[in-house]
């Protein structure tokens, strides 16, 4: 009897073996290769975000692909290469996945950094160093390093982990924090008044003269004038200061750029403030003749109105 009970056990777990594994009987060549490009992504049980969460999942991992179905409105992916004894499946939802490709893993980078930097959620410090390190690998490297505009991409990551809101802050950090931004001393500058450190206009622009044939070019170069220094208390020259900075470096090479509209805005705004501030500081004329000079091939109808402020700032002066 105990015989027949234990073979009787074989059998049924011989078969639920079947059951439960029959599913995965893909070849590894068949597999389609995804990476996870979010982090705190799981494997489920099932196709569904409310599912069991079978295991966790690291941000850059590679999945191997047998099967896809649509649950909840989403593409779901069945994961075979992060099946375990004591997780039989590997359900993963598929946006937090891109297609990648071992011959040219640039497209599946680039789809993890802009992934990072679309997230409208709160997003840790120690997410944008997860996704930098990443980037830094011995198995991407040769790519970065080849790649102007995965090379942008770092640098807007290196912007946000500067400023994220648990980042390194000057004087008060954490040793391992400070060692982040000591270790990125090439790419970031100090701004003491608030304790953190940005990444400067010059490292977009460097990148800019190198890749300015580019298509992404028009995009660095807003990403550029935005860059400008931070500033503590900002009167009239501060603020034309600031257009010349940023701005006027955009439209001086892109005077007919995608973002010609939103840098002339920006400066309209900005000599808005010059003026309301010009009962406590003078307007410097040589700012105002720059900045109107800069604009001589510049078309877009917003630059009628910047021309009038910086005529309205230049009865400011005093005649000599």
């Amino acid at each position: 009897m105990m015989l027949r009970l234990a073979c009787s056990c074989v059998l049924l777990c011989f078969v639920a073996a079947i059951v439960c594994f029959g599913a995965r009987s893909v070849r590894a060549d068949e597999l389609k290769v995804r990476m996870v490009i979010g982090t705190d992504v799981v494997c489920r049980a099932q196709p569904s975000s409310s599912a069991r969460a079978e295991t966790r999942l690291r941000l850059g991992d590679y999945l191997g692909i047998s099967k896809e179905i649509r649950a909840g409105g989403a593409t779901w992916y069945f994961d075979e290469w992060h099946v375990r004894g004591l997780n039989p499946t590997c359900w993963v939802y598929g946006p937090m996945t891109t297609e990648f490709d071992r011959s040219n893993p640039e497209p599946a980078l680039l789809a993890l950094v802009d992934h990072m930097l679309r997230r409208k959620d709160r997003v840790a410090f120690a997410e944008y160093v997860e996704a930098e390190n990443l980037l830094l690998d011995p198995r991407y490297l040769p790519v970065l390093r080849s790649s102007g505009f995965l090379q942008f991409r770092r640098l807007a990551i290196i912007d946000r982990a500067a400023h994220s809101g648990d980042g390194p802050r000057l004087g008060y950090d954490d040793p391992l924090k400070r060692a982040w931004a000591r270790g990125h001393t090439d790419m970031l500058r100090e701004f003491e008044p608030a304790g953190h450190w940005y990444v400067p206009s010059e490292m977009y622009w460097n990148l800019y003269d190198r890749y300015k044939d580019a298509p992404w070019a028009d995009e660095l170069a807003w990403a550029a004038a935005q860059a400008t220094q931070p500033g503590d208390e900002c009167y009239t020259n501060c603020h034309l200061g600031i257009i010349v900075a940023g701005p006027l470096q955009y439209w001086t090479r892109l005077p007919r750029g995608a973002a010609i509209g939103q840098a002339l805005r920006e400066a309209i705004a900005r000599a808005g403030y010059a003026m309301q501030k010009s009962s406590y500081e003078t307007p410097e004329r040589g700012l105002l003749d720059q900045i109107r000079n800069s604009l001589s091939s510049v078309t877009a109808p917003e630059k009628s109105r910047l021309l009038e402020l910086l005529d309205e700032a230049q009865r400011e002066i005093p005649p000599r």
